[in-house]
Protein backbone atom coordinates (compact mmCIF):
# COMPACT_ATOMS: atom_id res chain seq x y z
CA UNK A 1 0.00 0.00 0.00
CA UNK A 2 0.70 3.86 -0.41
CA UNK A 3 2.46 5.71 2.59
CA UNK A 4 1.78 9.44 3.27
CA UNK A 5 3.15 11.86 5.36
CA UNK A 6 2.88 15.15 6.45
CA UNK A 7 3.44 18.39 8.08
CA UNK A 8 2.27 21.68 9.14
CA UNK A 9 3.74 25.63 10.18
CA UNK A 10 3.26 26.49 13.70
CA UNK A 11 3.93 29.73 12.36
CA UNK A 12 2.59 32.84 9.82
CA UNK A 13 5.94 32.64 8.79
CA UNK A 14 5.80 29.15 7.29
CA UNK A 15 8.38 26.41 6.74
CA UNK A 16 12.73 26.72 7.60
CA UNK A 17 15.25 24.84 5.81
CA UNK A 18 15.54 22.66 8.22
CA UNK A 19 11.74 21.84 8.51
CA UNK A 20 12.45 21.13 4.60
CA UNK A 21 14.74 18.79 5.31
CA UNK A 22 13.16 17.08 8.25
CA UNK A 23 9.74 16.34 5.71
CA UNK A 24 12.32 14.82 2.59
CA UNK A 25 13.80 12.77 5.51
CA UNK A 26 10.11 11.49 6.05
CA UNK A 27 9.28 11.57 2.64
CA UNK A 28 12.72 8.81 2.32
CA UNK A 29 11.54 7.06 5.36
CA UNK A 30 7.75 6.22 3.82
CA UNK A 31 9.31 5.28 0.54
CA UNK A 32 9.38 1.69 1.65
CA UNK A 33 5.13 2.17 1.74
CA UNK A 34 5.70 2.66 -2.19
CA UNK A 35 8.51 2.52 -4.36
CA UNK A 36 6.65 3.41 -7.66
CA UNK A 37 6.05 7.01 -7.35
CA UNK A 38 6.57 10.15 -5.09
CA UNK A 39 4.91 13.05 -5.23
CA UNK A 40 4.09 16.55 -2.57
CA UNK A 41 1.76 19.52 -2.60
CA UNK A 42 2.13 22.22 -0.54
CA UNK A 43 -0.69 24.86 0.53
CA UNK A 44 0.66 28.69 0.40
CA UNK A 45 -0.69 31.10 2.58
CA UNK A 46 -3.13 32.59 0.07
CA UNK A 47 -5.07 28.26 0.33
CA UNK A 48 -3.28 28.22 -3.33
CA UNK A 49 -1.87 24.51 -3.73
CA UNK A 50 1.15 23.42 -5.57
CA UNK A 51 2.15 19.89 -6.54
CA UNK A 52 5.57 17.73 -7.86
CA UNK A 53 5.93 14.45 -8.50
CA UNK A 54 7.57 11.70 -10.32
CA UNK A 55 7.52 8.36 -11.31
CA UNK A 56 10.47 7.14 -8.89
CA UNK A 57 11.30 7.35 -5.38
CA UNK A 58 11.63 10.10 -2.96
CA UNK A 59 15.91 10.75 -4.01
CA UNK A 60 15.13 11.11 -7.81
CA UNK A 61 12.09 13.51 -7.41
CA UNK A 62 14.91 15.85 -4.79
CA UNK A 63 17.43 15.59 -8.11
CA UNK A 64 14.32 17.50 -10.57
CA UNK A 65 14.75 20.94 -11.12
CA UNK A 66 11.02 21.46 -10.40
CA UNK A 67 11.64 20.12 -6.67
CA UNK A 68 14.55 22.69 -6.01
CA UNK A 69 11.88 25.64 -7.07
CA UNK A 70 9.54 23.79 -4.71
CA UNK A 71 11.05 23.66 -1.87
CA UNK A 72 12.58 26.84 -1.84
CA UNK A 73 9.15 28.45 -2.51
CA UNK A 74 7.94 26.01 0.26
CA UNK A 75 10.17 27.92 2.56
CA UNK A 76 8.35 31.05 4.06
CA UNK A 77 5.92 30.49 1.55
CA UNK A 78 3.70 27.44 2.40
CA UNK A 79 1.84 26.22 5.75
CA UNK A 80 1.19 22.88 4.97
CA UNK A 81 2.75 20.05 2.80
CA UNK A 82 1.70 16.46 2.26
CA UNK A 83 3.86 13.59 0.89
CA UNK A 84 2.88 10.43 -0.97
CA UNK A 85 4.66 7.10 -1.89
CA UNK A 86 2.80 5.49 -4.31
CA UNK A 87 2.59 1.40 -4.24
CA UNK A 88 1.04 0.97 -7.86
CA UNK A 89 -2.41 -1.37 -7.30
CA UNK A 90 -4.14 0.56 -10.16
CA UNK A 91 -2.72 2.15 -13.52
CA UNK A 92 0.46 2.24 -14.96
CA UNK A 93 3.51 3.66 -13.45
CA UNK A 94 4.11 7.04 -14.68
CA UNK A 95 4.13 10.69 -13.33
CA UNK A 96 0.55 10.86 -14.98
CA UNK A 97 -0.92 7.92 -12.52
CA UNK A 98 1.38 9.97 -9.43
CA UNK A 99 -0.46 11.09 -6.15
CA UNK A 100 -1.50 13.81 -5.44
CA UNK A 101 -4.25 14.52 -8.41
CA UNK A 102 -5.42 17.85 -9.41
CA UNK A 103 -9.15 18.27 -10.19
CA UNK A 104 -10.53 21.90 -10.11
CA UNK A 105 -10.31 23.04 -6.18
CA UNK A 106 -9.56 19.30 -5.39
CA UNK A 107 -6.06 17.81 -4.73
CA UNK A 108 -5.98 14.67 -3.10
CA UNK A 109 -3.94 11.62 -2.33
CA UNK A 110 -5.19 8.17 -1.31
CA UNK A 111 -3.74 5.14 0.27
CA UNK A 112 -6.22 2.08 -0.26
CA UNK A 113 -7.46 0.09 -3.11
CA UNK A 114 -10.85 1.24 -4.45
CA UNK A 115 -12.14 -1.71 -6.63
CA UNK A 116 -15.52 0.14 -8.26
CA UNK A 117 -13.24 3.17 -9.39
CA UNK A 118 -14.71 3.13 -13.16
CA UNK A 119 -18.24 3.86 -11.46
CA UNK A 120 -16.55 7.29 -10.72
CA UNK A 121 -14.60 8.62 -14.04
CA UNK A 122 -14.51 5.35 -16.60
CA UNK A 123 -11.48 8.02 -17.90
CA UNK A 124 -8.42 7.76 -16.12
CA UNK A 125 -6.56 4.45 -14.73
CA UNK A 126 -6.27 5.03 -11.30
CA UNK A 127 -8.58 4.28 -8.56
CA UNK A 128 -7.47 7.51 -6.27
CA UNK A 129 -8.04 10.25 -9.29
CA UNK A 130 -11.57 8.54 -10.23
CA UNK A 131 -12.26 9.71 -6.59
CA UNK A 132 -10.57 13.06 -7.30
Amino acid sequence: MCGLVGILSKTSFGFTSGDLDMFQSMLVSDSIRGEDSTGVFGIYKNKQARTVKVAAEPHNLFRCDEWGDFRNKAINSMTALIGHNRYATRGAINSVNAHPFNEGKIVLVHNGTLNNHKDFNKEVDVDSHAIA
